[in-house]
C-alpha cells in the first residue's frame, strides 16, 4: 500500500522535498520505480529475518552480496541507456533475484524439515506452510 502511496504522489514527494525543477522528471521516475519494488523489500526483509531466527546469518550476508552484483551489473546495462530510471530498475531487479534466492532456501529447510523425523511440537511436518509457498 504504501509504495503504491508513493508512486501516485512521487512528484508531490519530491516538490516537497525541494528537488529542483530540471531533475524533478528523472527523480519521480526513479522514485515510482523503486516504489513499485516496496514488497520485495518487505520479503526480503521477512525472508532475512526467518535465517536469522533459524541461526542463519551467513545465507544472508551471501544473498546480499549477490544481489549488489547483480545491482552494480544492471546498473552497468541499464544506466547509460535509461539513466536514473535504469538504476532504480536494477535495484528492484537485483531485489528480486535476492528475493527469490532466499525464498528457495527457505523452502528448501522447510521441505527438508517435512521429510525428517525431528518432532520438537511432538508431530512431524507433513506439509510446507504457507509462508514459503504463497
Amino acid at each position: 500500500v504504501l509504495g503504491l502511496i508513493l508512486f501516485a504522489t512521487a512528484r508531490v514527494a519530491m516538490g516537497q522535498v525541494g528537488v529542483e525543477p530540471e531533475v524533478l522528471q528523472t527523480a519521480v521516475g526513479y522514485v515510482r520505480c523503486r516504489a513499485l519494488g516496496m514488497p520485495l523489500v518487505l520479503l526480503t526483509t521477512a525472508a532475512q529475518a526467518t535465517c536469522l531466527g533459524d541461526r542463519d546469518s551467513v545465507t544472508p550476508v551471501l544473498v546480499v552480496a549477490a544481489s549488489g552484483a547483480v545491482n552494480v551489473v544492471g546498473d552497468i546495462l541499464m544506466v547509460p541507456t535509461f539513466g536514473a530510471e535504469g538504476a532504480a530498475l536494477a535495484t528492484v531487479f537485483a531485489q528480486a533475484v535476492g528475493v527469490v534466492i532466499l525464498l528457495s532456501v527457505l523452502r528448501r529447510r522447510q521441505l527438508s524439515m517435512s521429510r525428517s523425523k525431528w518432532r520438537p511440537f511432538g508431530f512431524a511436518f507433513r506439509e510446507p506452510g504457507p509462508f514459503v509457498t504463497q
